[in-house]
């Protein structure tokens, strides 16, 4: 999910999908990745420092874990009360419906570090990504890959459409299978102008309630300023485009730079005049240990420090953070079920991956791998033991 602003040493494979597969995910920004539609580098590298345009130290970008200050205290509220007529009313007023609580909304709302659905509620994801096209779902009918998605129990799925193939009449479908299930979709197209189509935006408007729109997807830059600078630029152009939903912006370093996105968060989602922005950290951290040593945490602290922030993180999962290099998946499920913070596993199926990542053998519910089995089902925190489903008004 990104692209070159400074270049990593190793290499970026792209060995899960056919060329033709892997180009309709990655749109006009060159170097932002979305989805996992570009696999990550195979062996954990030292991140080069980004010192002027044309130099750099083979240093590690020395990475802080200092929140920025959160403000302790609401402004005082006003309560003298309005002044009431004295004289009766002659007859009893008609009867009014009943109005939704002041917490209700058109669409999610980011609150603090909680996500709250339409009716107010708290709501967390247990899910799944999953490319969306043709040749990932099990019969070739985008009406199956939904079904299946829906069968894992998942209240949340992010989807990769394939833009050059999915229609505004394929979405729309799609979408409304989704919200009949209660299941809130992530949207990530790989090219942000597709959400201003307006046949494209007419569908999602229609479905905003149940929406989370990915801004800015994985860099593949270590230069914090240009992350800061980038994401600010992508929460405004969707919000120039009218959209009221929750947006994500993944960190730096293909979404695995947590020090950095702890420290400077706020200042991203204070960007946004909606303030309605949520924090993403692909927790791709192998049992090699290098980025624990780079962030001076392991995964479960990783995951405890992420909920004390002012604002939502939410969580990538997988098999296996690089080749070869399993990460403790589990220990992050179980972190993230403590202290409340959502997740979501890369991927549900493709035919092409080549990291063993897949949680299903053939693109269906019923014929899950071993580690598909694990986090869907039989783990204590599981998303058949943790989900709940959203509600949406």
């Amino acid at each position: 999910m990104l692209q070159s602003g400074c270049e990593l040493a190793g290499t970026v494979e792209e060995s899960d999908f056919p060329s033709e597969i892997a180009d309709d995910s990655v749109g006009a920004d060159d170097d932002e990745t979305f989805g996992d539609s570009v696999v990550k580098p195979t062996t954990p590298v030292q991140q080069p420092v980004v010192v002027d345009a044309g130099a750099t130290t083979s240093a590690p970008a020395q990475q802080t874990t200092a929140p920025v200050a959160q403000p302790t205290a609401p402004a005082q509220q006003t309560t003298a009360p309005v002044k009431q007529p004295t004289a009766p009313v002659a007859s009893a007023p008609a009867p009014t419906a009943p109005t939704a609580p002041a917490t209700a909304s058109k669409t999610l709302q980011v609150s603090g570090r909680k996500i709250l659905d339409t009716c107010g509620q708290p709501w967390v994801a247990r899910g799944v990504e999953q490319l969306a096209g043709k040749a990932f779902s099990a019969d070739g009918t985008y009406a199956n890959l939904a079904s299946e998605l829906i069968k894992t129990g998942s209240n949340a799925v992010r989807i990769l459409p394939q833009i050059a193939e999915v229609t505004a009449s394929d979405l729309d479908a799609m979408l409304s299978a989704f919200e009949q299930a209660k299941v809130v979709v992530y949207i990530s197209p790989g090219d942000r102008s597709w959400f201003k189509r307006k046949e494209i935006r007419d569908v999602l408007v229609r479905h905003e309630k149940a929406l989370i729109l990915d801004a800015f997807q994985e860099p593949n830059y270590d230069d914090v300023p240009r992350w800061i600078r980038e994401a600010k630029a992508a929460i405004a152009e969707l919000r120039s485009a009218g959209y009221a939903a929750p947006l994500t912006v993944l960190g730096s370093q293909y979404g695995r730079d947590l020090p950095n996105l702890l420290e400077h968060g706020q200042e991203i989602v204070d960007a946004d005049p909606l303030h309605n922005t949520i924090l993403g950290w692909q927790a791709y951290w192998g049992n090699g240990g290098w980025y624990q040593k780079q962030a001076g945490m392991s995964l479960a602290q990783a995951v405890e420090k992420s909920a004390t922030m002012n604002f939502p993180v939410q969580v990538g999962i997988d098999l296996y953070a690089d080749a070869n290099d399993p990460m403790d998946y589990q220990t992050v499920m179980a972190a993230s079920q403590k202290s409340g913070v959502s997740w979501l596993w890369w991927n549900f199926w493709n035919k092409w991956d080549g990291m063993g990542n897949n949680a299903s053998t053939d693109g269906t519910a019923a014929h899950l791998t071993t580690a598909g089995k694990t986090f869907i089902q039989d783990d204590a925190n599981s998303i058949a033991k943790t989900s709940k489903k959203a509600c949406f008004r």
